[in-house]
């Protein structure tokens, strides 16, 4: 009954297919993976504690008819005893094998989970952690009033360069361009691995002035850099990238902001390349636009 606009859009997506909705989901069954391996691990402490109780409910026993008689019935329950003693043993050794094994798998769990947060390549965050880290500096954002930006930077003619060049030299570019973010950011700041030639940046307690300033300074540090092949000592170029800026607006959804985000990127292309654009640089650039 509503109107199918860009905002619905987005927000269908930022509810149901986003890379936030994914990652919740992924976390909800290693949560409730972990509960089971932790259930499971009580019931076996809980097991092997009944089972002590129960040795020594045997052996009391045991002991007691010993001080009273020496029939054949006597030596035949002490002999029974003495069996299901080292049966109950032997189960205990099970027991605590199964728990040491339990609390390997719980171990590697949590591995897994925080290595599928960094980018093997570029030991920056994966999309994932990013999503989730935004979420959150936009909760702490509304909460303490403060300001979070937010920037895409994207590699110029990467495609073109790895073609001409190679993945193995490309893949070096990455490298050193993540180095470059890792570099320049605070400890509050999460880089990103957002695409293939793509990176993100989440600046908390940062405005458009204070995102532009470091968005240049990372941009100048990249163009430096000479590019120079590993193996022949050839020099290959310099890199240059493309950055697109947007501030957190109160009332907005997380999509609509990286859809701003998105579209100062494209201004920066659009604008040559080699610069970085926030939302205020691309009001004034189609205002130039339009009095030309």
């Amino acid at each position: 009954g509503g109107t199918l606009n860009e905002a619905f859009l987005l927000k269908v997506h930022s509810s149901i297919l986003s890379y936030e909705t994914i990652a919740r989901t992924v976390d909800t069954v290693t949560n409730l993976l972990t509960t089971q391996i932790t259930d499971l691990n009580d019931t076996v402490t809980d097991s092997d504690q009944e089972i002590n109780v129960f040795s020594n409910a045997v052996d009391s026993f045991s002991q007691t008819l010993n001080n009273h008689s020496n029939s054949d019935i006597i030596q035949y329950i002490s002999n029974a005893t003495f069996r299901v003693k080292s049966k109950i043993k032997e189960l205990e050794g099970n027991l605590d094998a199964s728990q040491a094994e339990i609390k390997k798998l719980h171990s590697y769990l949590e591995n897994v989970r925080q290595e599928s947060m960094i980018d093997p390549l570029t030991s920056l965050a994966t999309r994932k952690r990013y999503d989730q880290m935004l979420s959150k500096g936009i909760r702490t954002c509304l909460e303490t009033s403060s300001s979070l930006s937010i920037a895409l930077i994207e590699i110029d003619h990467y495609d073109a360069f790895k073609d001409k060049w190679g993945q193995v030299t490309a893949e070096q570019i990455l490298r050193f361009s993540a180095g470059a973010l890792k570099e320049n950011i605070k400890g509050r700041d999460t880089a990103a691995r957002y695409g293939e030639s793509l990176f993100a940046m989440i600046l908390p307690k940062t405005d458009t002035v204070g995102a532009k300033i470091l968005a240049e300074h990372i941009r100048n540090t990249i163009e430096r850099k000479r590019i120079i092949k590993k193996v022949t000592g050839e020099f290959l170029g310099r890199i240059t990238v493309s950055i697109g800026i947007a501030e957190f607006q109160e009332g907005e959804s997380l999509g609509y902001l990286v859809s701003r985000a998105e579209r100062t990127l494209t201004a920066a292309r659009l604008n040559g390349r080699n610069c970085s654009i926030t939302q205020e640089d691309m009001s004034n650039i189609e205002e130039r636009k339009s009095a030309s």
